[in-house]
């Protein structure tokens, strides 16, 4: 795709070139040339093979998880604010412009919200339930104490409670923290209402 899209603007350059000098018609991007066509719809071609590829994961992933399992819990992610542009204004530009771009291109790559709907509609079918739970602190909170602090999670892949010291892969707890959600309604116990942590980190509890 990067080769044909290479292509494709070396295309329309040469073509405004030749436009300048007289040897050719004036350039439209209304009326694109035989070349330019044959190489959008090859572009095209490739941008269906790899919808198809997601569409046919998603659907095969849907299906097993609605087979294994009658109670599903997943994160209530909504992509549009996640994706929301880091540019900023000219008086107040944003910053790591360019990570954020390459990230949202990622989670839209991803595509969270299709692959819910597929599980969605596979455990539809198979008399299934799907559990939406709230996101906030799914990553940073302890599963087996409820303290909730971002120095939980130092780095991407690992969690280490800074209360009693649990330590575990930081996805299984955000899917441990999501499934308890879903039963309860919250990650936090309630006993530790209103309480205040070491830290200074007020807990609440949610029912």
């Amino acid at each position: 795709m990067a080769v044909l899209q290479k292509q494709l603007c070396h295309n329309k350059e040469a073509r405004k070139k030749l436009a300048d000098l007289g040897k050719a018609a004036p350039f439209d991007k209304r009326e694109p040339s035989r070349r330019c066509r044959q190489l959008k719809n090859q572009i095209l071609t490739h941008y269906r093979r790899i919808r198809n590829i997601r569409q046919d994961f998603m659907k095969r992933t849907a299906h097993t998880i609605a087979q294994k399992y009658g109670w599903v819990a997943m994160e209530n992610l909504k992509l549009k604010n996640m994706t929301k542009s880091a540019k900023g204004t000219v008086e107040d530009p944003g910053r790591n412009v360019k990570q954020k771009s390459g990230l949202n291109r990622s989670l839209a790559r991803v595509a969270p919200y299709g692959m819910r709907m597929a599980i969605l509609w596979a455990l539809f079918k198979a008399g299934g339930r799907l559990i939406l739970a709230d996101p906030k602190y799914t990553s940073q909170t302890c599963p087996k104490c409820g303290y909730t602090s971002s120095s939980n999670r130092p780095t991407q892949a690992h969690f280490g409670c800074q209360l009693c010291g649990y330590t575990e892969n930081a996805d299984v707890v955000g899917a441990l923290n999501v499934l308890k959600k879903s039963r309860t309604g919250s990650v936090r116990p309630s006993s530790e209402l209103g309480n205040k942590s070491a830290a200074g980190t007020v807990l609440f509890f949610a029912s």
